[in-house]
């Protein structure tokens, strides 16, 4: 069986290699076409590019000559003049923003060795020099300052014409740009900007000597004589180039027009001129001398453009060829790989087809649970599946070939002698044989496994026997049973760590001893800091394998004499045994390091957490475990308030931490009242301060709960330790609950009740207050939706409180949870407002209804001025925004008065009404 898929894994390696070369192939050609069309539409744009700049260069070249000329001459340049110069500057500079703009893009395209980059920065350099000299100029030409020289221009303008020709030339040069199309631009374009630029110098600085009617110098005649060298070298070459039988028609049509015009009536023209030069007896003015050599330069920068025509041509030839051969490569490559694939699967369905059944039973050998080894007449070794592979320590490769004694080794588990192997015997008896009771097989890695098996002989059609099948499994397991029971019920199953019930029987063992024997140990609490935010995010597998990893972690930084455990959820805690404070604080310090050190990946999200711990020495003094572990507790959660990430050390001393453990004893309290329905509600009235408001009742509802006596217990006692253990939800539904049941027993929420002005709201309103975890709790705007239906109760009749810090700090979601309630008709009143430290900034945002004015600015407004505006302040703002305010611990008939004045709209405090039952305001 081997064998044949060897031989079907050689044929589709062939073909696999065979069409990795023809993809290879394909691949490279069918670049090589891309990159020629790239190359073909780089140079359309190049010449693109070229254009402009021969354009904008023969504009600024007439510019040139036409300023020099007016710089030069002894008479007043008119206006006429100066806006014919005007013209000329935009519509160069018009020509050049184009140029420019396809030169930034050409330079994306290019590499920056390819020098193209340095000298566009160059040629954007020098027209910036130019339009600097052109504001000079300007000034010179007015006549309002000497800003600039003729010769001064001349320079600064040629220097410009010549770096943009450095540009135009660079952005041939490329090695991709193909020869043909660089040789064209490199002789014919270049001869025809040198021929049309040289003769542009001449045009120029004649025409500032003929303006100003003086003769020329004799090293500027040299100039001009060298000037004319250039121009009438580069006219030779192209009449030679006129009669070269490959030479483009579109050319050579060009050249003579340049024959006709330049080298025919120009040169009439400019050999006038010359003669006057050495007198100044010129025999035409600057301005004619300036347009004759314009049109004869038109006619040299006609072969330039006829040039450009023929190399955008070519360009685009060649881009459509290069496009050609790339869609050819890409046919090819794809027929190629269809052709690769389907000759594979053909091998394939024709070797599965043949060999289905050997297969089959591969599969299964590999899938079954227990271990099989097959092995020749010769008990050598042919085949082993993944269990026998576990089990024996070998692999298939290394087992192949030899003795089965080699790998499979067993002895007897009661006097740990070698056994006979069964295959061997079943070989020698041609029968099925079985092992011994006691077996226990050696693995090549040393682990010993009591195991259970037996072997048959394999025969061939004539029943010769041509090898054997051993099938076994391992049965340590079953035999150890009652050790994993016990051992599952003292730790952790997803951790492995010993779990609380474990934990706490060992706590309870070192206080025995530490009181007993005077000894010390150490309990340390631990909670992570940031698993929430793996959990939430990641989803509870994620956070499952993070405990996972940390818990390994955590196991080699203690000691084997010491205890970790799960506590459970992210909570862990550590017993080091015998140990004082000192060493243990290292242990726990360190804990606390590799805990931050450590980085937890997760699909490509890599998140850091953090530890908090709460340290308790066990001593002769300590109280019972229970004591202990709430005092490392209350220690840990210590460490969270001052930061997180550190090592909080219990101190009896310590009032923050005996309030927290105070904390943490009522939380069971508080619970155990849940259950037992040890709560009540009274009720405190809220009355208007105006004689003018609706004669509407408003209460708000009040929690108090019973101790274990029946007596009440203040909500000062208890709201702390609940609302920091998130049991402020629980009291919250209860009061709501209550409170609705309490409004539909007196019918106070009927609007049959009320007068005729009342009727839309109901005669009652009855507020109640909603913690700031409720705000966050997704389920309870249902939940009080649900509860308003079942109990028929008017939701005008319900008020609910949230404290203005409590609203601040989950902004979104109390606005969102408002909303969802203001729907059905519930109002809403900010309490406490004014002591915040945001309070206008938020209050337009927030749909409340009514503002509770914080008490401790109202009960000292008769006496205290300050109190007395910001209590002002706060009733004018919500009377512009249309917000009944409530005052709160009103005390005193001065303070009401106070009140009265200023216009709020109700009061509420012990000196209106004292809380009392529900039930006895509800039905007064």
């Amino acid at each position: 069986m081997t064998r044949i898929f060897d031989s079907k894994r050689i044929i589709n390696t062939s073909i696999g290699i065979l069409a990795l070369f023809i993809f290879a192939l394909a691949s490279h050609l069918a670049w090589d076409g891309y990159r020629k069309q790239a190359a073909g539409h780089r140079i359309v744009r190049t010449n693109a590019m070229a254009d402009r700049i021969i354009e904008a260069a023969g504009i600024e070249a007439v510019e040139r000559g036409m300023t020099a000329a007016g710089l030069a001459s002894k008479r007043r340049v008119d206006a006429g003049m100066r806006q014919k110069i005007r013209g000329l500057r935009d519509q160069g500079d018009a020509r050049w923003r184009e140029a420019l703009a396809t030169a930034r893009e050409i330079a994306q395209m290019l590499p920056p060795a390819a020098g193209f980059h340095a000298v566009l920065t160059q040629a954007v350099a020098a027209h910036a020099a130019l339009a600097a000299a052109r504001e000079r100029v300007d000034e010179t030409l007015a006549r309002r300052r000497r800003a600039i020289e003729a010769r001064e221009w001349f320079d600064i303008s040629s220097r410009f014409i010549a770096n943009t020709s450095l540009l135009r030339e660079t952005a041939f040069t490329p090695a991709d740009s193909p020869s043909e199309i660089t040789q064209l631009n490199l002789t014919v374009k270049h001869r025809a900007w040198l021929m049309s630029e040289y003769a542009g110098m001449e045009r120029g600085l004649l025409a500032i000597f003929i303006s100003a009617e003086q003769p020329l110098p004799p090293e500027m005649l040299e100039s001009l004589y060298a000037f004319r060298g250039v121009v009438d070298q580069n006219a030779g070459m192209f009449q030679i180039m006129k009669n070269l039988p490959d030479t483009d028609p579109r050319i050579r049509h060009a050249i003579e027009g340049m024959e006709r015009g330049f080298l025919g009536r120009f040169n009439e023209t400019r050999a006038a001129v010359y003669r006057g030069i050495r007198k100044g007896a010129y025999p035409m003015g600057g301005e004619a001398w300036l347009k004759s050599a314009t049109d004869a330069i038109g006619s040299v920068l006609a072969v330039a453009a006829a040039t450009s025509r023929v190399i955008e041509e070519k360009a685009t030839q060649d881009a459509a060829r290069g496009e050609r051969i790339f869609v050819t490569q890409i046919a090819l490559l794809l027929l190629t790989l269809g052709l690769a694939i389907g000759s594979i699967l053909r091998v394939r369905k024709t070797a599965d087809t043949l060999f289905h059944e050997k297969e089959r039973a591969e599969v299964t050998l590999h899938s079954i649970g227990d271990a099989v080894i097959t092995t020749d007449a010769d008990a050598r070794i042919e085949y082993l599946n993944p269990i026998a592979e576990t089990l024996t320590g070998w692999t298939i490769t290394e087992a192949k070939g030899r003795a089965l004694k080699e790998v499979f080794h067993i002895v007897s588990g009661l006097t740990r002698e070698p056994l006979t192997n069964p295959v061997e015997r079943c070989l020698r008896e041609a029968r099925i044989v079985g092992l011994e009771n006691n077996t226990v097989l050696m693995s090549r890695n040393g682990i010993e496994r009591a195991i259970e098996d037996s072997a048959a002989p394999v025969r061939n059609r004539q029943g010769d026997i041509v090898g054997a099948v051993m099938v076994f499994y391992d049965v340590t397991l079953m035999r150890n049973a009652p050790h994993l029971l016990s051992h599952h019920a003292t730790h952790d199953a997803l951790t492995g760590l010993v779990n609380r019930r474990e934990f706490e029987r060992r706590l309870t063992e070192l206080v025995e001893r530490a009181k007993v024997r005077d000894e010390q140990h150490v309990l340390c609490y631990l909670d992570l800091d940031q698993f929430k935010l793996v959990n939430d995010t990641c989803g509870h597998i994620a956070g499952d394998k993070l405990l996972r990893q940390l818990s390994f972690l955590l196991k080699n930084r203690v000691r084997d004499t010491d205890t970790l455990a799960r506590l459970g959820g992210d909570e862990f805690g550590v017993l080091i045994d015998s140990c004082h404070l000192e060493p243990a604080q290292r242990l726990a310090d360190d804990i606390v390091r590799v805990v931050n050190e450590f980085r937890f990946v997760w699909e490509g999200t890599t998140f850091e957490i953090g530890v908090s711990i709460g340290m308790v020495p066990i001593t002769r003094e300590c109280g019972s475990p229970v004591e202990v572990l709430s005092q490392a507790d209350a220690a840990c959660y210590a460490a969270k308030d001052k930061g997180r990430n550190r090592v909080q050390l219990y101190a009896h001393e310590d009032a923050e931490l005996q309030r927290r453990q105070n904390e943490m004893h009522w939380v069971s309290r508080i619970r155990k009242a849940l259950e037992e329905d040890r709560f009540t509600l009274h009720c405190q009235a809220i009355v208007p301060v105006q004689a003018t408001h609706a004669p509407r009742r408003y209460c708000e509802a009040l929690v108090r709960m019973l101790d274990e006596s029946g007596a009440i217990v203040p909500p000062t006692a208890f709201i702390p330790a609940a609302e920091r253990y998130n049991l402020m939800p629980a009291i919250d539904r209860w009061v709501i609950r209550r409170a609705l049941g309490a409004l539909d027993r007196s019918g106070g929420g009927d609007p049959a009740c009320a007068s005729h002005a009342d009727r839309r709201e109901g005669a009652r309103m009855c507020f109640i207050n909603l913690s700031a975890t409720s705000l966050a709790d997704k389920q309870m705007a249902e939940f009080i939706r649900a509860e308003i239906e079942a109990r028929g109760v008017p939701a005008q009749s319900l008020c609910f409180e949230i404290t203005e810090t409590a609203a601040v700090a989950h902004l979104d979601s109390a606005i969102a949870f408002m909303r969802q309630l203001k729907e059905l008709g519930c109002r809403f009143a900010l309490d406490d407002f004014g002591s915040g430290m945001s309070s206008f900034a938020y209050l337009k945002n927030l749909p409340v209804d009514y503002l509770k004015i914080d008490g401790t600015i109202v009960q000292n407004i008769a006496d205290n001025q300050t109190d007395y505006t910001m209590v002002d302040a706060i009733n004018r703002v919500g009377q512009v925004m249309g917000i009944k305010t409530i005052a709160e611990y009103v005390e005193t008939d001065a303070i009401h008065a106070k009140l009265k004045e200023l216009g709020v709209d109700y009061a509420q405090g012990f000196g209106i009404h004292r809380p009392c039952p529900i039930g006895e305001q509800l039905t007064e």
